[in-house]
């Protein structure tokens, strides 16, 4: 999986300080997020810490971390990320999958139905065979 370089090198630094903690307790780094005491994360830690997150910058809806997932997926397709590379970063079984979810926003999908009704009401011919020129009053 790709990621973007700034992204890898804010994780580069913050396993340095990782590493920098376990050796303070003379333990080896297991974790990339380990709790204070070195061990794993337990979720509802996690879960609570992301609240925190979202309180503190003003967000007061409720909101999911795996909403930052659909984020992602939601934002990458209206940038016009191809939907393959999307799917498979995503994890996806299949591009079905992302496409069901996500596909209403690829920004050419509005573009082309709106071109394609203004190419046909705009080619639109009154059928002499079908209606009247004058409706009888």
């Amino acid at each position: 999986m790709f990621l973007p370089e700034a992204t890898v090198e804010v994780l580069r630094q913050w396993l340095d300080v990782v590493r920098a903690k376990a050796a303070l307790r003379g333990e080896a780094p297991h974790w990339l997020f380990p709790s204070r005491t070195g061990r794993a994360l337990d979720g509802c830690h996690v879960r609570d810490g992301f609240k925190r997150i979202l309180k503190a910058v003003g967000i007061t809806r409720h909101c999911r971390l795996h909403d930052l997932r659909h984020t992602y997926g939601s934002l990458a397709i209206q940038r016009g990320v191809d939907i393959l590379l999307v799917s498979r970063q995503m994890g996806h079984g299949s591009v079905a999958i992302t496409d069901r979810v996500y596909g209403h926003l690829k920004p050419e999908a509005t573009r082309e139905v709106a071109a394609a009704w203004e190419a046909t009401l705009g080619s639109i011919s009154r059928n002499p065979d079908a209606t009247p020129a004058r409706i009888p009053a």
